[in-house]
């Protein structure tokens, strides 16, 4: 599992705690080079997942028009994702067009749609802050872990802003690979963004230090490794 939030939830089910081991979803590393970010003629935010409650994509909307009543900077935002494959109209997309029609920023919100996962990475280095505003959905979803694409964005060097949820506090270290805010706070996440994108200077720092956390903690050759020796003791 991805940590300790994914396995308290497990013991909570019923799974002897004895029997619950954290072990990582890695990447391999050599798919993704890493690019120090930094500012150009606009701001590039970006926001990748599925069109359901627990992502918070409304939440990234929202602190984008904040943004940009308080900065000169040109800031846009790209979201990857759709409800599905054939892009039905569920709540939670209606929701999303709503906020972008509620804070009349149609201008300055690109939506993909589903993309291929290297056409993905490729936007990536086209972006400079991800944002991660996952929640608890009001029928008690959640990511449970964290969302792989946080362990892909920090090797390509992007700095994060994102909620304190679940495990993503187990990747993004708040201060140093990027910012951590309250749950559901976007105040707070508007002001980290706000932040981050008037101190570009410290975003190759903050791409250097999430690189090294993933090659740390997430090397899928390492973490492959310790699965094997993990085996043999059950063995």
């Amino acid at each position: 599992m991805e940590g300790p939030a994914m396995q308290k939830k497990l013991i909570e089910l019923g799974c002897p705690s004895e029997k619950v081991i954290v072990h990582p979803i890695g990447v391999k590393l050599g798919r993704y080079m890493f690019r120090a970010r930094k500012p150009d003629s606009e701001i590039r935010l970006l926001v990748c997942g599925r069109f359901v409650e627990k992502k918070g994509i409304p939440y990234a909307i929202e602190a984008l028009k904040r943004v940009a009543s308080k900065t000169k900077a040109s800031v846009r935002l790209t979201i990857v994702g759709d409800s599905g494959s054939d892009g039905t109209l569920t709540d939670e997309k209606r929701n999303i067009l709503n906020s972008i029609e509620k804070y009349k920023v149609g201008d300055v919100v690109t939506i993909t749609g589903y993309i291929p996962h290297d056409e993905l990475i490729r936007i990536a280095y086209e972006h400079h802050i991800f944002l991660a505003p996952s929640v608890h959905a009001s029928d008690g979803d959640a990511e449970g872990g964290f969302p792989v694409i946080l362990t892909e964005i920090l090797a390509t060097g992007m700095p994060v802003v994102a909620f304190d949820h679940c495990d993503i506090p187990e990747i993004i270290q708040n201060g140093t690979t990027g910012f951590l805010v309250p749950e559901g706070d976007v105040d707070a996440l508007a002001e980290r963004l706000l932040y981050l994108i008037e101190h570009p200077e410290i975003w190759p720092e903050m791409g250097r230090a999430g690189r090294a956390f993933v090659e740390a903690n997430y090397d899928i050759d390492k973490l492959n490794d310790r699965l094997v020796e993990i085996y043999r003791k059950l063995l």
